[in-house]
C-alpha cells in the first residue's frame, strides 16, 4: 500500500485498527510503540536505532 510507506505511517495504520486494544493514554502509546519498534527491527534486521517515524522501509531502510 502506498500510504504505508514509512515506520510512523504503518504504526499509525495499525493503531486505527487495535479497535477496544488501542493504547487508552500516552504512556500505553508509548509503550506500544517501543513494542512496534522491537518487532519491526526483528522482522527486518534492520538496526532498532534507524526506525524513526519519517523513514521509509524502502528507500531509507532498504526494505522491501
Amino acid at each position: 500500500m502506498a500510504e504505508l510507506q514509512t515506520v510512523g505511517s504503518l504504526f499509525d495504520h495499525l493503531r486505527r485498527h487495535l479497535g477496544p486494544q488501542a493504547p487508552r493514554d500516552a504512556r500505553e502509546a508509548g509503550a506500544l510503540w517501543e513494542r512496534y519498534l522491537d518487532v519491526v527491527a526483528q522482522s527486518t534486521g534492520v538496526a532498532r536505532g534507524r526506525l524513526r517515524r519519517g523513514a521509509r522501509f524502502v528507500e531509507d531502510l532498504g526494505v522491501d
